[in-house]
């Protein structure tokens, strides 16, 4: 299938798309300037250390006292703390924060505790609040929590694991005016493109007559109205012409083509033929849709009820363009 003709649609809905993304960037930029609330965000960097008793230790040493691999090792384990539903039921209570009505859509769709393992024993823990308050609550009794179940664990397994090198981080974000613009017309385009799809495929196949008529807007000239329909104005219409493409769209076409065929000055081929005569160059409509693009000739569109695709036949209709064109009906 020629890659043009995958564009068609939006083309042809060109003005759907304009509408659809005007209107996504007119409602975004109006909820960046009047409903946009914004949100209450910290940074929790640590890194843990483990103090090694034999080699006396001055200063924090990258090698000695928090660049061993048990360090490293262990603030993997360390860095899933912040995941338990105990550990954030925890935190949330020791604040005094209803951690229900606080929770954004963020945080219930990825955790409370975004948590991210820098290099070496590095930690970053990203906690979110809906006011900042209770983001200064939350972020003190992370620390303190953590504090707390790091001590307990190196009671329990004779270590001497420390967070050391703890700093903090308060922000706040939200939609500002120069990010919803241009965020409004990538949405609105996304989503104006996919609807435009969806609503081609929606209109299914081809059903009737009339909508055949409605497509190319003109009336059909050969109607199959029975098995005993003659097939003689299609012989004739292509006698006229010294050549002419018959393009199918999903229609079956082996008895238009056997009829002709037994005509000896008729030549049907599925390419551009030399042969002298009258040259049928059959073409099926969407697969080798390339083969209209250098072909003037008048063109004969074969469509049938229940097969045939309504926003491919409008797509076959605008790549034809205003050569001559004759519509059959099976």
């Amino acid at each position: 299938m020629e890659i043009s003709a995958l564009f068609t649609p939006i083309w042809r809905e060109k003005w759907h798309i304009i509408i659809i993304t005007a209107v996504t960037t007119a409602v975004l930029i109006l909820y960046s300037l009047y409903m946009a609330k914004p949100s209450y965000q910290s940074n929790v960097f640590f890194t843990i250390g483990y103090r090694d008793e034999y080699v006396p230790v001055n200063d924090y040493n990258y090698g000695n006292y928090y660049g061993n691999y048990a360090s490293i090792e262990f603030a993997r384990t360390m860095s899933a703390w912040p995941k338990d539903t105990f550990f954030i039921d925890d935190v949330y209570k020791r604040a005094g924060v209803d951690r229900i009505q606080d929770e954004s859509l963020i945080d219930k769709l990825i955790g409370n505790f975004n948590v991210k393992r820098e290099e070496r024993a590095n930690v970053v823990v990203n906690i979110r609040s809906k006011s900042e308050s209770s983001l200064q609550k939350l972020t003190n009794n992370f620390i303190k929590i953590m504090k707390e179940r790091l001590e307990t664990y190196n009671n329990q397994t004779a270590t001497n694991y420390q967070i050391v090198n703890l700093s903090t981080t308060f922000y706040s974000t939200f939609l500002a005016l120069d990010e919803a613009w241009p965020f409004g017309i990538i949405l609105g385009l996304l989503l104006s493109i996919i609807w435009v799809y969806i609503y081609e495929a929606w209109q299914g196949v081809l059903n009737t007559n009339k909508q055949l008529e409605e497509i190319f807007d003109k009336s059909t000239f050969w109607l199959r109205k029975g098995l005993d329909s003659s097939l003689n104005p299609i012989v004739s219409l292509v006698e006229n012409n010294a050549r002419i493409s018959l393009v199918s769209n999903r229609a079956d076409s082996k008895s238009i083509k056997a009829v002709l065929s037994k005509h000896k000055n008729i030549h049907v081929s599925s390419t551009a033929s030399k042969k002298t005569g009258h040259i049928v160059q059959a073409v099926n409509f969407p697969k080798e849709s390339s083969a209209l693009l250098d072909n003037t000739s008048p063109v004969i569109v074969l469509a049938q009820r229940g097969k045939s695709r309504i926003h491919e036949l409008k797509t076959l209709k605008a790549l034809i363009g205003s050569r001559e064109t004759h519509t059959v009906l099976l």
